[in-house]
């Protein structure tokens, strides 16, 4: 009896007390049943012929008589499917989340979590201002880029709102995103303060900004920098790291302070998002290489996900502006001032900031007198050796 009861616990806690989860949204044309699908080799479309390729899910394929076509091809397909099945269709998400700007992360204390789901957390939380206890629901921002995902956190955001005028429904207190506009402002204070005294820092990316004990950014590594430029001048190396490499710079063209800007354009998207812009996640070998992820950059669209607000969309177009006389903060006279009063930075106070007086979102806790927490242990890990000298090597 005892191991029946051990075994029906297991199942349970198994199968049974699993999170909740959501599976692909089916679209249904003619008798098919159409799921996005991801495609990591060759594929063509079943309408038009062409190849099916892109970023993300590129392509439909029904999961009754496995026809391939484009997303933009499926709703045109005549053909009725050989083995048609009458399920009712899947209802479209709702409008666009509108995030709120009155709180932040910073006005809660975390104190445990109390639930997880299969793309969420559950925490319980005090908000500082009033000692309210709360529960914060935390969804991964990596976790939600497809249209049906979006689609999903919209309508949990819209059934929360609805849900609290009813005592017997959880309701919403605010909605927020953790913010990346105060690490955004430092870096435009710091590649200002180069471009000021005619440097191109040209390799700005993730993993160049540091943050020290209080909290602040603090930009490293200047083995790409460019000095000695002028207003007007410009130069033309090709170099930088690929993902966060200027169209103007790909196309072979002089340049100057622009990729900069476009740099910190893809940081901010990637602190934003979760993800890179350019995002190339397949086991295709001819999508899996620099001069295809050079090609994205060149040709394709930027998508802004639909859960940003609309003051960091505005920003991300525009420093992702693929013509730099057109981009944000590359008018010859303006160009800073362009960024500081944009409406994305108009909580700023830059004097306060640019003093090292602003409180920064995050502390890095430092448990011991080098504070190695902080860094990758591939790296700590490794043994403190030099190479030695090759006395025949003058």
């Amino acid at each position: 009896m005892l191991l029946l009861y051990t075994f029906l616990i297991s199942f349970l806690e198994s199968i049974y007390r699993r999170g909740a989860r959501r599976w692909r949204k089916l679209y249904r044309v003619n008798g098919h049943l159409f799921q996005a699908k991801r495609f990591n080799r060759r594929a063509y479309c079943g309408q038009c012929s062409e190849r099916i390729w892109g970023l993300g899910r590129q392509g439909y394929k029904c999961i009754n008589c496995k026809l391939l076509v484009h997303k933009r091809c499926h709703i045109l397909v005549p053909l009725t499917c050989k083995r048609h099945m009458d399920i009712k269709p899947v209802i479209d998400g709702m409008d666009g989340i509108k995030i709120s700007q009155g709180l932040g992360l910073q006005d809660f204390d975390l104190i445990r979590v109390i639930g997880r789901g299969s793309y969420a957390k559950v925490l319980l939380v005090r908000l500082k201002k009033n000692d309210q206890i709360y529960a914060m629901k935390v969804v991964k921002k990596e976790l939600v880029h497809d249209d049906e995902d979006i689609d999903w956190v919209q309508t949990e955001k819209h059934v929360f709102e609805q849900a609290s005028s009813n005592p017997f429904l959880v309701g919403l207190h605010s909605c927020f995103q953790t913010t990346s506009r105060f690490y955004a402002a430092e870096i435009c204070i710091a590649l200002n303060f180069l471009h000021e005294r005619g440097i191109i820092y040209r390799d700005l990316k993730l993993d160049n900004v540091l943050l020290d004990a209080e909290g602040h950014i603090k930009l490293t590594d200047y083995g790409m920098c460019k000095e000695g430029l002028g207003p007007g001048d410009t130069t033309s190396t090709f170099c930088g790291t690929p993902n966060y490499i200027a169209p103007e710079i790909l196309r072979g063209e002089e340049y100057g302070f622009s990729v900069d800007w476009w740099a910190l354009g893809v940081l901010m998207f990637e602190m934003m998002a979760g993800r890179s812009p350019f995002d190339i996640i397949t086991d295709n070998p001819d999508m899996n290489t620099e001069d295809y992820l050079f090609q994205v950059i060149l040709e394709k669209p930027i998508r802004i996900p639909r859960f940003l607000s609309v003051k960091a969309s505005h920003v991300l177009k525009g420093f992702l502006n693929k013509d730099p006389k057109e981009r944000l903060g590359c008018q010859p006279q303006t160009g800073f001032s362009d960024i500081k009063s944009h409406t994305f930075f108009r909580s700023i106070d830059w004097d306060l900031l640019e003093k090292k007086q602003a409180i920064p979102p995050f502390q890095p806790q430092i448990t011991d007198d080098y504070g190695l927490d902080n860094f990758d242990t591939q790296f700590t890990s490794e043994p403190v050796q030099l190479t030695p000298d090759d006395e025949y090597v003058f």
